[in-house]
């Protein structure tokens, strides 16, 4: 996570810490949040978004992807932290989840429309976009309970 973000960010200098959640905050949420899926992102003193960890299921197994945003709900950037089948590898290719990048909570994503399809990663890639809106909501809600 941390390479992804200094590459992106073109700077080594980057503090992530924990977001921390009362009993309180949870409770307005219609989620599960484990204390590992939520980080702030700063640079230089200053705060630019969240990273929201989250996991996915491709045709057999889990996978696990990071959503950077900022605090308005934007999608920055989109990287796959771990992905073990053989099959649908195509998904962890940065230019494809590159098109993620700028879509909100309001957005309409689609598989297939907005989304790009892939030929040999269909179950993979429908998976990832289906997972990454429910980020976008799961923020939502997030912003909506005083979290992020």
């Amino acid at each position: 996570m941390d390479r992804y973000l200094k590459k992106h960010l073109e700077t080594k200098n980057i503090k992530k810490s924990e977001v921390h959640v009362t009993d309180e905050q949870l409770i307005m949420l219609d989620f599960n949040l484990r204390s590992d899926q939520l980080y702030h992102i700063e640079v230089n003193q200053k705060r630019l978004g969240f990273i929201f960890i989250d996991e996915g299921r491709s045709r057999y197994e889990e996978y696990t992807f990071m959503v950077f945003l900022t605090y308005d709900l934007e999608v920055l950037l989109v990287r796959l932290l771990e992905y073990n089948e053989t099959h649908g590898v195509e998904i962890t290719n940065k230019r494809w989840l590159s098109q993620f990048i700028g879509f909100t909570p309001d957005s309409e994503i689609q598989h297939g429309r907005n989304v790009d399809a892939i030929s040999g990663a269909t179950i993979s890639a429908r998976s990832i976009t289906k997972a990454i809106a429910e980020v976008l909501k799961k923020s939502k809600g997030l912003k909506k309970a005083g979290i992020i």
